[in-house]
């Protein structure tokens, strides 16, 4: 009994959606069909010329509202290149020494085990790179197979003390991370390490060691 019930509902449902389709449908300038018909020329004349009226103030309205949408983006575009600007200058400074504190200029080495490149694991050759507080920085990992060798980029990020590696774009989730510690003055190793991420380390280890602040030449 419930399941005949249900089952009629539904087809009533059904119907009511098809009639309302129809009746919405079934119209000429914003005018029922029926009444249309019922209506003088003036009359229809006057519907029409109160529809072109209402289609215009929604163009209107619709171009205002794709307008001001534009300037908003431009703003928020504008303003994103200016934080982009004072981040990059941000990290000039801190290789100059002129900005920034004590340990947000590092250097890193990864070495050992394997990474995935070209689609399977490989050895390859040891990298090293320094990267400041905020900057995000790719760095080649080769491994010498054939005449021009083969590499993957190494998507690399160190922010609010917070080392990221093997990151993808601006996504962190899944990247290798290691925290500031203070004994990275003298210099810390970690791993061997086996990630999930874009390279899937097996076994690599990874050194990092805070570069003194405020040194008069770029490193």
């Amino acid at each position: 009994m419930r399941g005949q019930i249900s089952r009629l509902t539904s087809a009533f449902l059904l119907f009511i959606l098809i009639a309302g389709i129809m009746a919405c449908a079934a119209t000429m300038y914003g005018v029922p069909e029926d009444q249309w018909n019922r209506m003088t020329d003036s009359e229809r004349q006057a519907a029409v010329e109160r529809y072109n009226e209402r289609m215009r103030l929604r163009e209107i309205e619709r171009q205002r509202e794709a307008e001001r949408e534009a300037r908003e983006a431009e703003i928020r575009a504008a303003e994103a290149r200016r934080q982009e600007m004072l981040r990059h200058e941000r990290i000039e400074a801190i290789y100059r020494g002129e900005a920034g504190q004590y340990g947000d200029l590092i250097r890193v080495t990864i070495q050992g085990g394997e990474v995935r490149i070209a689609r399977r694991h490989r050895n390859y050759h040891p990298v090293s790179f320094k990267i400041a507080d905020g900057e995000r920085k790719k760095v080649q990992v080769i491994h010498d197979e054939g005449k021009y060798g083969t590499y993957e980029d190494l998507e690399v990020l160190y922010a609010d003390g917070v080392l990221y590696i093997d990151t993808y774009d601006t996504d962190t989730r899944g990247s290798l991370r290691i925290v500031y510690e203070p004994k990275w003055k003298a210099g810390t190793s970690y791993g061997p390490f086996r990630t999930e991420s874009k390279l899937q380390f097996r076994n690599v280890q990874v050194a990092v060691e805070i570069i003194p602040h405020l040194h008069k030449k770029r490193y």
